[in-house]
């Protein structure tokens, strides 16, 4: 029941915005449908789920974690001409190992799908929020504010961005999970996601939270001129960026060989965000438990008197 509805509710989702992707020529109007979380490790599962997600409609992107199983059914669903949605990316060996996928799934596509097209999301405000990265500076005494936290995101952005550059696999970048910062001592709003990232082939998504709090601080992007070697550091503070170097955390996600795919599961940020994801499913399983109780227990029922052996129609928490 939970697998029919969620295929239901995107199915209206993918139709209301099929004018949108038809005139724009799918250049809007996408819905990303994501495999059931809890099958992260289980290719078959997701590449199976991924063809029925995408018979929805064909403006629907099949939305696949980025584990080793992960990619296995991105390269079979490219293979198919389904557009994908690589999510729970923190890392670039994730995405080096993304690319690949899709190269090898494009190269063995079937046939020429119109509007395909892929994105790679790198949830960036969760990287430093939901990993090892504060704790791991602070277990070395390293003092570490909030802006060298928004570096570090920033930076493994830049180092993504540039794996896709020099891959030449038709992907775009997703940033998602960004956020504003509010300064204490003046009260001014700075978005550093979209500061450093402004100008660069990458897509957004923007929450309602966010566009209401950058619109109520009449926030506006500073004029900002994005340099062509996306993986420059030469304007990161240089005493950071060699503390940067001293955690595992950072160093694992900006490099591409900093991890090996079957460890992609086991990182910080990726593991709260499928255990978020899990919940979810969780509570859409009560959702529809509870509703169907409801449902049971206000119809009118046929139920036997214990006092006299007589039938009567009721209800039956009445009847309790």
């Amino acid at each position: 029941m939970f697998w029919r509805l969620y295929k239901a509710v995107l199915a209206d989702a993918a139709l209301s915005l099929r004018g949108l992707w038809e005139v724009t020529d799918g250049k809007y109007g996408w819905v990303s449908a994501q495999v059931d979380p809890r099958d992260v490790l289980n290719s078959e599962h997701m590449y199976h789920q991924g063809l029925e997600l995408a018979s929805l409609g064909p403006n629907v992107m099949v939305k696949v974690p980025g584990t080793a199983a992960g990619y296995d059914a991105i390269e079979k669903l490219v293979e198919n001409g389904i557009s994908i949605n690589s999510t729970f990316s923190y890392t670039v060996p994730q995405v080096r190992c993304c690319l690949r996928a899709i190269d090898a799934g494009l190269r063995r596509r079937r046939k020429e799908p119109a509007r395909w097209r892929s994105v790679i999301t790198y949830m960036i405000g969760r990287f430093g929020a939901q990993g090892d990265l504060i704790e791991q500076a602070s277990a070395r005494g390293l003092d570490f504010g909030l802006a060298d936290v928004r570096w570090a995101e920033v930076l493994v952005f830049r180092n993504m961005l540039q794996e896709i550059a020099d891959s030449g696999v038709p992907a775009k970048l997703l940033l998602s999970s960004i956020k504003a910062d509010v300064n204490d001592n003046d009260g001014a709003t700075t978005c550093w996601h979209l500061e450093k990232t402004a100008g660069t082939p990458v897509v957004y998504t923007l929450t309602p939270t966010l566009l209401k709090t950058l619109l109520d601080a009449k926030y506006c992007l500073p004029p900002k001129h994005v340099p062509m070697d996306l993986a420059s550091i030469e304007d990161v503070p240089t005493d950071l960026y060699e503390r940067l170097l001293s955690l595992p955390y950072f160093m694992s996600a900006s490099r591409a060989d900093g991890m090996s795919a079957e460890a992609f599961h086991h990182q910080g940020a990726f593991i709260t965000t499928a255990a978020e994801a899990c919940a979810s499913i969780r509570r859409m399983h009560d959702f529809i438990a509870r509703a169907f109780q409801a449902r049971h227990w206000s119809q009118p029922k046929t139920y036997a008197s214990p006092l006299d052996n007589t039938l009567h129609t009721g209800v039956l928490g009445e009847a309790a």
